[in-house]
């Protein structure tokens, strides 16, 4: 399935966005990073460059 969508948490809708672990998971199956310690250091450099950001919660 898609790990891109739009998602909905305590009736919020949070659009075009991804999970990590199904990120993490998407990238090692892919062949993209050789294990999830790898996927998941590349995840952090893409956040430390802006290029994604963690959907912020607010209550």
């Amino acid at each position: 399935g898609d790990i891109i969508k739009d998602r909905r948490y305590h009736l919020r809708l949070y659009p075009c966005c991804f999970v990590g672990r199904d990120v993490v998971d998407w990238l090692v199956h892919h062949g993209e990073a050789v294990n999830r310690t790898a996927a998941v250091q590349c995840m952090c450099i893409l956040q430390e460059n802006n290029i994604i950001h963690h959907g912020k919660l607010s209550f």
